[in-house]
């Protein structure tokens, strides 16, 4: 995950607002670990995002967007029963129309408890918009690659994380210093960063200050050469170059951008087909949640994954196996 991370981070003073070196962008500190806040009143002050192409954030499109327009509202109703799903449940795809849904034991209805019971630091809120996104993406998985319920899992576990438990589609750091995401992002030296760029923008008209490849989508989405490879791939033109926006502004791409980076990037990588889950955390984020031992970030992505192993696939086993942020998790056969 390539942003400010929604994970447990460490130890803070609870009760206090405290900077982001402390906890990341839209977090407080809560029950003595990071955690969302959902209070709407982050000290009272707003972030701006910069008022050319203002990406659309959790459905907000505004030159001026705060953090907490990132992350859901309160809801006041209930989660769902954590339980196992029932047969008529799984077969409606908890209400969500999808052969491999069915085929992989997966229920939208019983999935906000489920991530509810991963995530104890984050509010009921998150339900309506876990269901949301469960429901589109029922209108892609049956097309997808994805073969196995493993498989689907794992994918699932890192789209969890990547988005922030399916809050956001935009990195937090294009909000909170969009200046920063410019330059973290725009490598001249690299040769496959300039290659892409050269193509999609003739006679040096690239400005690297207004289009910025910043992560974006269910799995965030980096860098010039994964935007131009996937903009070829899925469109047939370079257009998501010129305009990246556009993995963030439209739910469809939200999604199949995904699905290529999984496909293209992740399904290939050594070890993820033998269902070893670190292999698929190190083919999306290795670098910086797989170069040193006991990394949270790792750990937060394989307690998803355990926990939706546990309640939709217990006959699968769970290996975390293929990131050295994960080394000391012991594999576990259901």
């Amino acid at each position: 995950m390539r942003r400010g991370t929604a994970d447990s981070i460490g130890a803070c003073d609870a009760g206090k607002w405290i900077s982001l070196k402390d906890c990341d962008a839209g977090m407080v500190c809560k029950n003595n670990n990071c955690a969302f806040d959902f209070s709407g009143s982050r000290n009272g002050s707003g972030l701006s995002s910069p008022t050319s192409s203002a990406p659309v954030i959790l459905g907000h499109t505004a030159n001026t967007i705060t953090v907490e327009q990132m992350l859901p509202t309160t809801f006041s109703g209930s989660l769902q029963s954590t339980s196992s799903p029932t047969s008529s449940d799984v077969a409606a795809g908890g209400n969500s129309k999808s052969k491999k849904f069915e085929k992989f034991g997966f229920s939208c209805t019983s999935f906000p408890g489920v991530l509810s019971d991963v995530g104890k630091n984050y509010d009921a809120g998150f339900q309506t918009k876990i269901l949301d996104a469960c429901n589109a993406l029922a209108s892609y998985v049956d097309n997808s690659t994805l073969e196995t319920p493993r498989e689907f899992y794992m994918f699932l576990a890192n789209v969890v994380h990547e988005s922030a438990w399916l809050q956001t589609v935009v990195e937090f750091k294009s909000v909170t210093d969009l200046a920063a995401c410019a330059k973290d992002y725009h490598n001249k030296s690299n040769p496959e960063v300039t290659k892409w760029i050269e193509q999609a923008f003739p006679n040096s008209s690239y400005d690297p200050s207004k289009t910025i490849y910043f992560g974006r989508g269910y799995l965030q989405l980096t860098w010039a050469y994964n935007y131009g490879p996937a903009s070829m791939d899925l469109l047939g033109n370079l257009d998501l170059l010129v305009h990246p926006e556009r993995v963030a502004n439209e739910p469809d791409l939200t999604w199949r951008t995904a699905f290529w980076y999984w496909k293209t990037k992740v399904q290939t990588a050594p070890g993820v087909s033998d269902g070893e889950f670190g292999a698929s955390v190190k083919a999306i984020n290795g670098a910086l949640e797989c170069s040193a031992e006991s990394n949270p970030a790792a750990n937060t992505r394989l307690q998803i994954y355990k926990a939706l192993v546990q309640t939709y696939a217990p006959s699968e086993k769970i290996n975390p196996v293929g990131c050295k942020g994960l080394e000391g998790a012991v594999p576990t056969a259901q």
